[in-house]
């Protein structure tokens, strides 16, 4: 532990790229790859159940789930399905959570954009708003409101749509804060104080990546850990927010091999209560595949390519099955040739009494 913790103090910059979204919003963009292959049910499906999700959780999500453009997604594909009065209610739901919300073209189809629009515009005149007003301890730090920044603290709407309302408060430094809101037609007011975390980098003795799926990533990342302590391999260990879950995941980096083992995770419902029996599962689970070598089938057990360096030892000439198999073919040749000699190379009337077989319609020429 000591040599890992001095090679993570010296190597501050460690950090991966890439970019897929994670938590919540991952449903998102599986409803769109629905969308794209006109599996609207699917989409419609996975839209509602997310979203429902969300809004019926016991405490509010510090994940900053696009609550907003959950709707506008789901209402572009009822759209699609051909179901415009369900589109209207979607675009209504979205034009609540944020009244100052516009979308082109650019991002929609122009029958979605027109449609929204004329919702926008009857649901504004009728709506009733409030003026909402949010602070905190420390200021300046950023509120997103319904899946979208709208600022830093002290932050106040002079006229927002009355109802439920999700906000998340972060900064660096601290522990998001996340509440749910029931804006009144009187307004409100609150103040919400966010915790101040031990360490402001968060995870000191770690390493950063955008994608916890790029696994090439994290082979370089390990493979550059393992080296410097020269170890044979490396474990390294993720807690990601899965909604209201938490998966715990753990990936094997064969340092010789330059791949990765496939991922080991489990999810649970409580940390850090369940910490100790999850880790012991991945834990046997991983004492199993270390050891395995990558390179004797990397399909069944390797989550990457396998490296190997190097080129076999050839083996001498004549210990060659090829060689004697052609040595055999010969001596084998050269009796039969010899048998057929001794024969007189067989008799004339063998000729006459040739049958030749041919295949093919009536009237062409073999």
């Amino acid at each position: 532990k000591p040599a890992t913790y001095a090679f993570f103090d010296s190597s501050p910059n460690l950090s991966g790229s890439g970019g897929e979204t994670l938590g919540l919003n991952r449903y998102l963009d599986q409803a769109k790859e629905f969308y794209k292959t006109f599996n609207f049910k699917e989409a419609i499906a996975l839209l509602e159940s997310t979203t429902q999700g969300y809004r019926s959780a016991k405490g509010a999500l510090t994940d900053p789930f696009l609550l907003t453009d959950a709707y506008l997604m789901l209402g572009n594909i009822h759209l699609g399905n051909n179901d415009p009065k369900r589109a209207q209610e979607a675009f209504q739901e979205a034009v609540r959570l944020d009244p100052e919300r516009e979308i082109t073209e650019l991002q929609y189809p122009p029958k979605t954009v027109a449609l929204f629009q004329k919702v926008r515009a009857e649901f504004l005149k009728k709506a009733k708003s409030a003026p909402l007003e949010i602070q905190s301890s420390p200021a300046k730090v950023e509120v997103i409101l319904n899946g979208n920044p709208k600022g830093t603290t002290p932050l106040k709407l002079e006229r927002w749509t009355v109802g439920e309302h999700f906000v998340i408060l972060r900064a660096p430094g601290y522990k998001p804060q996340a509440m749910k809101l029931n804006l009144k037609p009187e307004g409100l007011r609150e103040k919400l104080s966010l915790e101040k975390v031990s360490d402001p980098s968060v995870n000191r003795h770690g390493l950063t990546v955008a994608s916890l799926s790029d696994v090439d990533e994290q082979v370089r990342l390990g493979g550059a850990v393992g080296k410097a302590l020269r170890l044979d391999k490396v474990v390294l260990v993720s807690v990601e927010e899965i909604g209201w879950n938490n998966k715990i995941a753990a990936r094997m980096i064969d340092i010789k091999y330059q791949a990765s083992h496939k991922n080991q995770s489990v999810e649970v419902l409580d940390l850090p209560k369940d910490t100790r029996s999850a880790a012991n599962h991945i834990a046997k689970d991983l004492n199993e595949a270390a050891r395995v070598d990558l390179a004797k089938d990397p399909k069944k057990y390797a989550d990457s390519d396998v490296i190997v360096i190097g080129t076999k030892k050839k083996k001498s000439i004549w210990k060659s099955p090829w060689l004697w198999g052609l040595v055999g073919v010969a001596v084998a040749g050269g009796a039969t040739g010899a048998l057929l000699l001794g024969k007189g190379g067989g008799s004339a009337a063998s000729d006459n009494n040739a049958t030749v077989s041919v295949s093919g319609s009536s009237g062409r020429a073999p």
